[in-house]
């Protein structure tokens, strides 16, 4: 949302027709507390939602791990564990099944730590990420 929007929404959820309208009014805030979060807190959310979905986000995973340096995942995993008393690497590895659990970017989830991987892969299927994998793995 942009700040007219926010603003307009604002004001129809605190004059509808049947007075206050919270439901309106906790998404507003919602959205304005993911905005002040601290980058980190914010990943740490980010992940923990990726994986509660009925269609697991793999695709937000591998991005978090494409581009957050070290000490920003770091920062992600402290943050996770003390919101959420477990570690990133635990909550992931329980999760995450099949094939997309040998992608190199979900792998540094579960080993819990970032690298540096090919950027081109991140809209990849995970199909291709797994064979360009293997096949630089095969090339060292």
């Amino acid at each position: 949302m942009t700040s007219p929007e926010e603003c307009e929404a604002l004001r129809k959820a605190f004059s509808g027709p049947h007075g206050v309208e919270e439901k309106s009014i906790l998404e507003i805030l919602k959205s304005v507390t993911q905005r002040t979060m601290h980058p980190w807190e914010r990943d740490a959310l980010l992940v923990r939602k990726s994986l509660e979905e009925k269609s697991p986000l793999y695709n937000l995973l591998i991005e978090l791990a494409c581009t957050r340096t070290s000490d920003e995942f770091l920062g992600a995993r402290k943050a996770f564990q003390c919101h959420y008393s477990e570690s990133v690497e635990e909550f992931v590895a329980v999760r995450v099944e099949g094939f997309q659990r040998r992608s190199p970017h979900i792998t540094s989830f579960i080993a819990g730590h970032s690298a540096i991987y090919d950027l081109n892969l991140v809209s990849a299927s995970p199909l291709q990420q797994d064979s360009a994998h293997e096949s630089r793995g095969n090339a060292q």
